[in-house]
């Protein structure tokens, strides 16, 4: 049959009864040469229309600059507003998707239900889906356009957002008085980093600490060899194993620090002083090696939690006390340890470091990025742990650009709607 005449047959409603089919028919044919009305709408909004282009093109910009800002430092209207402007970035991907979808509804919407309502309404219903389509391709580029140049000024407009560190006592052994146990003849043993994974080592670490606190020994030993995790230990003059310790980098970003993810003296040694010299040593020798770091951290579990059996308590402060001899104080950051084999757990925490460098050092940006740093627990941002730390200790990490980038595109399109709609309603 020739195209055509179907064609005129299904506009001809004198042939045949309004019926569904007729109708879903009638919504179908609106596709038909679509793409050159959108070509053709495009480019007479671009000639005849300069001012929607740059309105779509400033609209980009202020919005895309206001939430860059805000992204940055959601402190921007104080303390108390911060809450609400952290909610409003958030969902600022979402708000988008849902406005893009009510506009695009709307300009396929309304021609679909003026040919669905009657079929003289037709032709005119093709043009209007044509005319709505490629006047939105124009609004949303030039809303797209401005948002680049916009993140640049929003970006550059505010400083980051600094989280505000908990105070903590910087040397708690001024307080206790005390002095960390000293070894016999410290000078027998040798304290060095180690670039092999030896098996005494291995034997040491699985008998010190439960499979479920472990970190596989396959993949401590993968990254140890990749630099990732460091091996230092301390052996008497004949080699013996005394004490040893994995000390993970994290120097990934600026904020550089260190974390000391176990140490561990043999069983019948402890209570001898090799721990503390373990741990003086190795805090030195990270320093000195190391003198971009500003500190070294490490977590261990809280001596104040409720409901501890008294022998596992006397241990915690045990452990507790032998830091703060050294000088490696809880820094009071609201910290929880996970399990290695039990995603859900949380065991309530102390986040302690040694400090190297007092005026730059932020605990709660160390112990995030604890979490989250490959050298860590390797964490994304939007895993349940990781939210709960943001909430708990007030951190704040800028989302990417897509929010922003797709509310500018957005925005100057629902602009130019909202006019149309209210001329309509005008008249």
């Amino acid at each position: 049959m020739d195209k055509n005449l179907l064609h005129k047959d299904l506009l001809d409603t004198s042939k045949y009864d309004d019926s569904l089919g007729q109708k879903l028919s009638r919504e179908a044919d609106l596709l038909n040469g679509l793409g050159g009305k959108m070509y053709i709408a495009a480019e007479k909004t671009v000639k005849e229309e300069p001012g929607t282009l740059a309105t779509g093109f400033g609209v980009g910009v202020v919005l895309a600059a206001a939430l860059a800002a805000a992204n940055k430092n959601p402190a921007l209207l104080g303390e108390r507003a911060m809450p609400y402007v952290q909610k409003a970035v958030e969902k600022a991907p979402t708000a988008f998707g849902w406005l893009m979808a009510l506009d695009l509804g709307a300009r396929v919407g309304m021609p679909m239900a003026s040919t669905w309502k009657d079929a003289g309404n037709h032709e005119k219903a093709k043009d209007d889906l044509g005319k709505n389509l490629g006047s939105a391709v124009v609004e949303y580029a030039a809303g797209l356009v401005g948002a680049y140049p916009g993140i640049k000024i929003g970006t550059r407009m505010v400083s980051a957002y600094e989280v505000k560190a908990p105070a903590f006592e910087a040397q708690p052994s001024l307080r206790l008085a005390q002095s960390p146990r000293e070894v016999n003849k410290p000078e027998q043993f040798v304290s060095a980093k180690e670039d092999k994974v030896a098996d005494d080592v291995v034997t040491l670490y699985e008998k010190s600490f439960p499979k479920e606190e472990r970190q596989p020994t396959e993949e401590v030993k993968e990254l140890i060899s990749s630099g990732r995790i460091v091996l230092h230990t301390t052996r008497d003059a004949e080699g013996k194993l005394h004490a040893f310790s994995f000390t993970s980098m994290h120097d990934e970003t600026a904020f550089k620090f260190a974390n000391l993810d176990f140490i561990a003296t043999e069983p019948g040694l402890q209570s001898q002083g090799i721990g503390s010299l373990h741990a003086k040593r190795l805090n030195e020798i990270v320093k000195t090696e190391r003198p971009d770091l500003l500190g070294m951290t490490l977590e261990m579990e809280a001596v104040a939690e409720k409901g501890l059996d008294p022998a596992v308590f006397a241990m915690r402060q045990r452990r507790a006390t032998f830091y703060d001899r050294l000088d490696a104080p809880n820094t009071n950051v609201n910290y929880r340890i996970l399990d290695f084999e039990d995603p859900s757990y949380r065991g309530p925490a102390e986040w302690r470091a040694w400090i190297y460098n007092r005026d730059k050092f932020n605990s709660v940006k160390a112990a995030r990025l604890m979490l989250t740093d490959e050298g860590g627990y390797g964490l994304p941002a939007s895993n349940k742990a990781v939210k709960e730390f943001d909430k708990i200790n007030g951190f704040w990490a800028p989302l990417d650009a897509k929010g922003q980038i797709g509310l500018a595109a957005t925005m100057p399109s629902m602009y130019e709607r909202t006019r149309e709609l209210l001329k309509l309603k005008g008249h």
